[in-house]
């Protein structure tokens, strides 16, 4: 080794270290090392060698001592060390590349060539830690053992292969070797709240930071922009097909003041049919057993409860529908959420990481059902891990507040898209209408639920194995979706008088003085929030202003001027959002095509994401109603189903991906 002196493990507290950055070719002469040919460099620094000349990567570093080494669109390596449950508890965020003799290194690559051979070497004294194969993509992600008789000290871990052009290409990141059965802990560390000791958590799961993946990380902005565009529908209307405020003229337009924006007739909505309770006062086919004094709490209580929290009113009246099919058993769902919320704070060892994908699956499945069973589970999960000492820093509380909302979203965002039920359309017309609203609720209800997925392991800060499989949530999603779908419908058939009867009242529009706290309070948490993935600066506290001056500006937007003309043609509802996340995702590409510093393009992707959505929030303002209202016939409705998909499956990438 280069240095075999380690001192013991003493680690300042802080969020991530960057080293300074270039991708120009350096001038001096690299000194080749033993074996794997690689070049000679210090802790903490990463190069490529290709062609005769070195060029300096970019190199990040993040709790748990995972390193991030890239030069955009050339090479990323990303290196994560073995920590297990017996470790000694190391304080604070971590500033240097660490791994440890006679454990393991996860590590991942993209940039080689497609189905190649990439060899891993560690020196001074040269081990080859193992030959890989590239996938069709030129990736892999591999576990290699580091030796037990390796040196304590300064290192050199270097992969040599080909690169995408066909040159050979060595790939070395300077690096400490340490023996973990030495490192004594200091006791002079001062505890810091706001920085999570990723090795004192009791869990195998790997320590992640999002902004350790800059490109993933402004792709999921775009679509945290358009989530919560989309959570906005939800925000007016209730879970369940519940009654909502329609038309104040009967008709099937909207009045531009935030009557159902889902179900307008409008082209410019490009959506369809009257909203509301497909109910009748019919006789019931099936009548189970029933809680009289459950019924009744579920009942008034949301329209109580909406007074103080709109949310919670929305989550107690999602499930009407199954209340009434299933009768007093129904009172079993919120015991089966307590006890699921148990075994997921059992299954994480009362940590706040996500629980084995099963259990996860299971939580998001039956809220979609239930949205208070996600609640209920939840929220057992943490007060069960904060009475077991899980909840030590503000990642801990981020990650809560993530599969807290992960956890009963699903179902409300659904539902702003398209109504479970509506009132009945007969005919051809009623059947595409139906038809449409189960397409739509599937597509855009799985798309929310593998969105927030994908952002719990940035919230938490680990990331399970089993965190790519966004498919498999999307997938669960939708056949619970369709399968809700149905129920919803056939509520409406066999027992239309118990479902009327069981379903909520209007729950209350929040008055002024609750918009105003509200939008302080939400504010306040999606700065709380998004400063895991941009960091504490300048972009957090422009996208908050972004964030919360929209949301005040319509208590006072009837003072505004209207433009009547702008509200014709302006989009609005579903179409507005997809357009949103179109723009967002063209808007992605083009800022990490353009720009190759990492924290620069987070941050500019933050502000500017919200920039489109902003501007059609304003043209609202001045657009807010207009006498005209589009005809409504099978060209507007097929023309308009099929814009909405195509749009859809282009942020989905599947067509035209850019």
């Amino acid at each position: 080794p280069v240095d075999s002196t380690v001192p013991s493990l003493s680690v300042t507290p802080t969020t991530v270290v960057e080293t300074t950055s270039t991708t120009t070719p350096t001038t001096t002469v690299p000194t080749i090392l033993d074996g794997s040919g690689g070049v000679e460099v210090q802790p903490n620094v990463a190069v490529v060698l290709m062609n005769g000349v070195t060029q300096d990567m970019q190199v990040s570093i993040a709790q748990g001592f995972v390193a991030t080494a890239q030069i955009p669109g050339l090479f990323t390596v990303r290196l994560a060390p073995q920590f297990l449950a017996t470790d000694p508890v190391i304080a604070g965020s971590d500033s240097e590349i660490r791994v440890f003799k006679g454990r393991t290194i996860q590590m991942s690559a993209e940039g080689f060539a497609p189905q190649s051979e990439v060899q891993v070497w560690v020196n001074s004294t040269p081990f080859l830690l193992g030959t890989i194969t590239t996938d069709a993509a030129g990736s892999f992600d591999q576990t290699f053992d580091l030796p037990a008789e390796i040196e304590v000290g300064n290192h050199v871990l270097t992969l040599s292969g080909t690169a995408r052009s066909g040159s050979a290409a060595k790939v070395s990141i300077g690096l400490i070797v340490s023996d973990i059965s030495e490192i004594t802990v200091p006791t002079n560390v001062p505890d810091d709240s706001s920085n999570k000791s990723n090795t004192s958590v009791n869990t195998d799961q790997e320590p992640f930071d999002a902004r350790s993946e800059p490109k993933s990380t402004v792709a999921l902005l775009g679509e945290m922009v358009a989530l919560l565009a989309l959570a906005g529908l939800a925000g007016s209307s209730s879970g369940g097909g519940g009654r909502r405020k329609e038309d104040d003229d009967g008709d099937d337009g909207d009045d531009g003041d935030g009557s159902d924006d889902r179900g307008s007739g409008e082209v410019a909505d490009v959506s369809a049919g009257k909203t509301g309770d497909d109910l009748d006062t019919g006789s019931d086919v099936i009548r189970l057993p029933r809680l009289g004094f459950l019924d009744r709490f579920m009942t008034n209580f949301p329209q109580s409860i909406s007074r103080r929290s709109p949310l919670v009113g929305a989550i107690l009246a999602d499930a009407a529908y199954l209340r009434t099919l299933l009768g007093a058993f129904w009172g079993l769902v919120p015991l089966l959420a307590v006890v699921t919320g148990l075994l997921a704070a059992s299954n994480t060892q009362y940590e706040v990481v996500m629980p084995a994908l099963s259990l996860l699956t299971v939580i998001v499945v039956v809220s979609v059902f239930d949205a208070l069973f996600g609640y209920i589970a939840v929220l057992t999960f943490g007060l069960a891990v904060a009475i077991g000492g899980g909840i030590h820093s503000a990642d801990s509380v981020r990650g809560l507040l993530g599969m807290y909302v992960f956890s009963f979203a699903v179902p409300l965002i659904a539902t702003a898209s398209r109504p479970f039920r509506r009132v009945i359309s007969q005919g051809a017309t009623g059947l595409w209408d139906r038809t449409a609203d189960l397409v739509l609720i599937t597509l855009f209800g799985a798309w929310a639920g593998g969105s927030m997925f994908s952002a719990l392991p940035g919230l938490i800060g680990f990331r399970p194995e089993y965190a790519d499989q966004i498919s498999h949530i999307q997938i669960a999603v939708a056949l619970a979706l369709v399968a809700r779908f149905a129920l919803e419908n056939g509520a409406v058939i066999l027992a239309p008088s118990q479902l009327r009867v069981m379903t909520a009242k209007d729950l209350h529009e929040p008055t002024a003085l609750q918009v105003i706290l509200s939008s302080f309070v939400r504010t306040a948490l999606f700065v709380f929030v998004a400063e895991v993935f941009i960091g504490n600066n300048w972009a957090l506290w422009a996208g908050a202003v972004l964030y919360l001056v929209p949301k005040l500006i319509p208590l006072v937007q009837d003072s505004l001027p209207n433009v009547p003309s702008l509200h014709i043609f302006m989009p609005r509802g579903l179409l507005k959002i997809v357009l949103l996340l179109v723009i967002a995702k063209w808007w992605g590409g083009v800022l990490t095509s353009n720009i190759s510093n990492a924290d620069q393009m987070v941050r500019i992707g933050f502000v500017f994401m919200g920039a489109p959505g902003l501007v059609a929030t304003i043209c609202g303002w001045f657009g807010r109603s207009s006498t005209h209202k589009w005809e409504q016939n099978w060209v507007t409705r097929i023309a308009g189903l099929i814009l909405l998909i195509l749009l859809f499956l282009m942020v989905q990438g599947v067509i035209l991906n850019f």
